[in-house]
């Protein structure tokens, strides 16, 4: 009886034991920020940079944030995919701390940046200043002076904590 007993408490181990061992075949480890920025900037190959950008948007779990990791990608990434994954990360996030250097990705060479560039500053600011990618470069620089314009104004507003506040609200 008790032999009987060991061997199916071992078929049960040895079966708990492959189970678990399949449930982690193919899981990645668990990246930090850091390891990400490093990845999304050194990778071999631009899938790679892109996926770890990506990954680095979509981090904040545990209410970590990865907004510092981000704008350092964004100003050091030579992929503009990467960047433009970057940006959008930053404006999921709300962080006006980057709204510089989103403005400034108004103005990238790539017009995949620009876009996503404009798409993020009329979604934080909440205002339209119908900002297109492949604009003509001087129209482009009146509509970069009128965002900036309008960041200027709304720094530090309480017009700028009521949309913030109400941003909030309306991804929850």
């Amino acid at each position: 009886m008790n032999k009987k007993l060991g061997i199916v408490a071992g078929i049960i181990l040895i079966g708990a034991a492959g189970y678990y061992a399949c449930g982690r075949l193919g899981q990645e480890e668990t990246k930090t920020p850091q390891q990400l920025v490093e990845q999304a900037l050194q990778a071999e190959n631009p899938e790679q940079r892109e996926m770890a950008a990506a990954q680095l948007a979509q981090f904040p779990t545990k209410g970590r944030k990865a907004t510092v990791q981000l704008r350092t990608v964004l100003k050091k990434s030579d992929s503009p995919v990467v960047r433009a994954t970057a940006i959008q990360g930053l404006a999921s996030e709300g962080d006006y701390e980057s709204m510089n250097e989103i403005i400034a990705a108004l103005n990238d060479p790539n017009p995949l940046v620009r876009g996503r560039a404009g798409a993020a500053v009329e979604d934080m600011l909440g205002l339209r200043f119908d900002m297109r990618h492949d604009d003509p470069t001087e129209k482009r620089r009146v509509k970069i002076q009128l965002v900036k314009d309008a960041w200027e104004d709304m720094r530090g507003s309480r017009m700028l904590e009521d949309w913030r506040s109400r941003r909030e609200k309306l991804r929850k």
